[in-house]
Order: structure tokens, then sequence, then C-alpha cells
């Protein structure tokens, strides 16, 4: 074997090196891509859950400033005779 059959030898073992390496790179980031879709559709599903919500709605009922809301609305809506019959004091209904 001559030198120059060596050195395109050598040549095209690179490139096929070369290629191989970008082939496995580009499998690879198609299932980086892939992990990140099926991630973000669970949570997406997740969010639009009603688990999700029901949490979320309880968080909120739960926390310190709903009851002291509630509690304020409450005191207004017995004491002062005009709330009574309004939109707020009757839980959204007229």
């Amino acid at each position: 074997m001559s030198y120059i059959e060596y050195a395109i030898d050598s040549v095209l073992v690179v490139m096929y090196l070369t290629n191989t390496y970008l082939i496995l790179k580009k499998i690879s980031l198609y299932n980086e891509e892939d992990d990140e879709k099926r991630i973000k559709k669970m949570i997406r599903d997740y969010v639009i859950s009603s688990e999700f919500r029901n949490m979320i709605s309880q968080a909120i009922n739960d926390t310190q400033l709903t009851k002291d809301f509630q509690a304020m609305k409450l005191t207004l809506c017995t004491r002062i005779e005009e709330l009574k019959n309004t939109k707020i004091c009757n839980n959204g209904s007229s």
C-alpha cells in the first residue's frame, strides 16, 4: 500500500467516524427533545387536571387572607342593612 492510498484511507476513516459521531449526536438531540416534549405534556396534563384545580382552590381557601376576607364580609353583610341583599352577601346570586 502506497503512502497516497494510506492517506486517502485515513481521510475516509476520519470522515466515517465524524459522520457516525454527528448521527449519534442527532439521535441524542432528538431523544432530549422527545423527553422535553413528554415532560411538558405531563406538566400541561397535570395543570389541566381537576386534582390540581382542587389543590389550588383548597390552598386559596385555606389562606389567612381569605379567612379574614370572609370574616369581614360576614360582619359587613350582617351589620349593614344596604348590603344584605347584594350579590356579595348572597354569594353571587341576586
